[in-house]
């Protein structure tokens, strides 16, 4: 740290202070923009596998209207999941309230959380979305 000095040319004993509170404010402002960083990561995600699953869950209903469960309605859903970024879970059909239930996840990326095991369960999000195939 500079030390300034007065205009007789004596050290101002309050110049180490300034920039002592500098470098306090920078490093906790990155310490907030980190934190707000990792923790809106984990909310896109959770809310990006929330619309890839409907999405999902709308192909799968679709392809079970126009081709029955024959046509292949998982690889739709799996399509679906993969463009959007998640990770394709599940899929199940209840033939007597004729609807299909797809599940997807999709993980965080964070810088830091994921890092550590106590944290880590809430960088994985999973979404399931249920949709009718009746005609």
């Amino acid at each position: 740290m500079g030390q300034s000095h007065d205009h007789k040319g004596r050290i101002d004993p309050d110049s180490g202070q300034v920039s002592g509170w500098i470098i306090k404010l920078v490093v906790s402002f990155f310490i907030v923009a980190v934190a707000i960083m990792e923790v809106g990561a984990v909310l896109v995600s959770k809310a990006t596998v929330q619309e890839a699953t409907l999405g999902a869950a709308a192909e799968a209903a679709f392809a079970i209207k126009t081709q029955g469960v024959n046509g292949d309605p998982e690889t739709l859903a799996r399509a679906y999941a993969k463009e959007k970024g998640s990770e394709f879970v599940s899929i199940t059909y209840d033939k007597a309230a004729r609807t299909v239930t797809v599940k997807l996840s999709r993980k965080a990326k964070t810088l830091f959380i994921h890092r550590f095991d106590y944290f880590s369960k809430y960088t994985t999000a999973t979404s399931s979305a249920t949709k009718s195939y009746a005609t």
